[in-house]
């Protein structure tokens, strides 16, 4: 019998979480986010985590074009961790197209992470969160991102379960 698993594993909870719980120290690099809140993020990530060292390599806003610069800085950086914050789906096909095995140990694409530790946008509270409706919340908060919610999660869902169903 399945099981659901009680905690919710975005990025924006689990990576937090897990710098926490890692007490030997690494170099952490951050790609996304304004320049502002990219520099307020990592401020922010600094003081959760002041064992660790965290390095702004770029904020979100370059063109395709520039990726292989911001890509030669990943690599001077030697980093442990690379978190990369672009949102759903351009974090996640950035990261496939540019980044290898040895430019981090670890790569997360962690979506609004920048903008939660800047303080730019809260999260929802911890009941919304527990029952799944932070989107609600969020929605709220940015009304003009009505299709991410109202359309792309359903149609994200409708693609995932399709794909399930073919698989067996």
């Amino acid at each position: 019998h399945r099981r659901i698993f009680p905690a919710d594993l975005n990025g924006c909870d689990f990576v937090p979480a897990l710098l926490t719980y890692m007490t030997t120290p690494k170099r952490v690099g951050l790609i996304g986010g304004s320049g502002d809140v990219l520099q307020r993020a990592r401020q922010a990530l600094s003081n959760h985590a002041p064992w660790h060292e965290f390095v702004a390599i770029h904020d979100g806003s370059f063109k395709e074009a520039e990726s292989a610069r911001v890509v030669e800085e990943v690599a001077r950086q030697r980093l442990d961790i690379l978190l990369v914050a672009m949102g759903t789906p351009k974090q996640e096909m950035w990261i496939d197209r540019h980044i290898r095995p040895d430019h981090a140990r670890l790569v997360f694409g962690v979506g609004d992470l920048f903008d939660f530790m800047a303080g730019e946008v809260s999260q929802g509270s911890p009941n919304a969160r527990s029952l799944r409706f932070e989107w609600l919340h969020r929605l709220r908060q940015e009304p003009g991102r009505w299709r991410r919610y109202l359309v792309g999660a359903p149609l994200f869902a409708a693609r995932v379960l399709t794909f399930a169903l073919g698989e067996r």
